[in-house]
């Protein structure tokens, strides 16, 4: 896969002998590494090459770690002549997995095993190089076309390049705290910060244990199964809308029932209750009760919280109108679930075993009880939760009475 590469170092080489003269490709050597890297392409030659492509270089990574199975993706970049696609190296242990996505179809084109130890720099990154390109292309907006882990000491950094308006871009990312590196911009004073809302006025006429909007569908019979990896186990799960309802906190909630699996064993099942607003589309959360399982038994209830007890109150799960930039809390229960989101966009594209949704919102999730916690998610016009992390969704619909 990489021998074009040893061609274009090899023909450098020749040329500096017989002329006597440094060779000077313009936009083909990145010095800012502490040793020399070749790029595949000038960057003039990148939009002619990208111009058909219906994969991004992220969807490119999350198809390239399913094939892969397991391990971390340390590199990923364009390559290909006559057939270009998303080179995708997946360290494993000592070895590296190599896998190439063609760019249009998104299909696997060539898979190889390399004897080339990346566990170090692996290990050091504690986000995945789709959060490092997606941070990147905050900064700099426009299109991935590379992306590398490596030590900066014992520190990952992720490096990125992206391609904005026919000239190639290097952003690099702290691969520990997910923050831009470089000059830090003046800080924002604490009250200047956009503040999660967490007061949801509501009115008594306006509840219903039933109803969708746009990005949440809350009508018995209706399921949803996504599959992934995480923490290198095989997740499933499964979300079913029930025909149950219970009253909380003077409201008559809709039972939706979360299922999850690792490596075929059940780890949790919860009760998740959920009311629909008549007055605005919103879907509002008030509440779980959690069963954890260890070795086939409930081990114990960790996570659960009710609307009206403890002075836990209900949170938006779902706005019928998003708004780009949006920012409130889904839990409100102190010290035991205070999950909030930040819709990051409004058109992305998800591609899943399911099927390609277009005009997706994509959320970030975070929660002050959980610092280090930041969880992507996807959610698809008339479908829902289409992606969560790595569990990508593999079927929908209603079941059959």
């Amino acid at each position: 896969m990489k021998w074009a590469l040893a061609v274009v170092v090899a023909l450098a080489g020749c040329l500096t002998l017989c002329a006597g003269i440094t060779p000077t490709f313009a936009g083909w050597f990145d010095r800012s590494a502490s040793s020399l890297v070749v790029e595949a392409f000038p960057a003039q030659d990148y939009p002619e090459l990208l111009k058909d492509s219906k994969i991004s270089l992220v969807e490119g990574i999350a198809l390239g770690l399913k094939e892969a199975r397991e391990g971390v993706v340390c590199k990923a970049e364009l390559e290909g002549d006559k057939e270009v696609h998303w080179a995708i190296d997946v360290a494993q242990g000592s070895k590296v997995l190599a896998v190439d996505i063609d760019v249009k179809t998104g299909k696997v084109v060539g898979t190889d095993t390399e004897n080339a130890d990346l566990s170090r720099v692996a290990k050091a990154a504690k986000i995945t190089l789709a959060r490092a390109i997606e941070v990147a292309l905050k900064k700099s907006p426009g299109q991935a076309v590379a992306a590398e882990f490596r030590l900066a000491g014992e520190k990952a950094q992720a490096y990125v390049k992206v391609l904005v308006k026919g000239k190639v871009r290097a952003v690099t990312v702290d691969a520990e705290t997910g923050e831009i590196v470089g000059k830090k911009a003046p800080q924002k004073a604490p009250e200047a910060e956009k503040a999660f809302t967490d007061s949801f006025p509501a009115e008594e006429g306006e509840w219903a244990s039933t109803g969708r909007n746009t990005y949440f569908i809350l009508e018995p019979g209706y399921v949803q199964t996504l599959e992934g990896r995480e923490d290198g186990k095989d997740l499933r799960v499964t979300i079913t809308v029930l025909d149950e309802t219970r009253k909380l906190a003077g409201v008559e909630t809709r039972v939706v029932q979360e299922k999850k699996w690792e490596n075929g064993v059940i780890e949790e099942i919860a009760r998740d209750y959920f009311a629909f607003s008549k007055k605005t589309g919103n879907v509002y959360y008030f509440g779980e009760e959690v069963d954890n399982y260890k070795d086939g038994k409930v081990q114990d209830h960790a996570g659960s919280w009710l609307a009206g007890e403890k002075d836990a109150r209900f949170g938006l799960m779902m706005p019928g109108t998003p708004l780009l930039g949006g920012r409130y809390y889904q839990e409100i229960a102190p010290g035991v679930g205070m999950d909030r989101i930040e819709v990051l966009s409004l058109n992305e594209k998800a591609v899943t075993p399911a099927g390609t949704f277009e005009r997706c919102l994509k959320t970030e999730d975070t929660s002050p009880l959980e610092p280090a916690l930041r969880e992507v998610k996807i959610y698809a016009p008339g479908v829902g939760l289409v992606q969560d992390g790595d569990a990508k969704l593999v079927n929908y619909g209603f079941v059959k009475k």
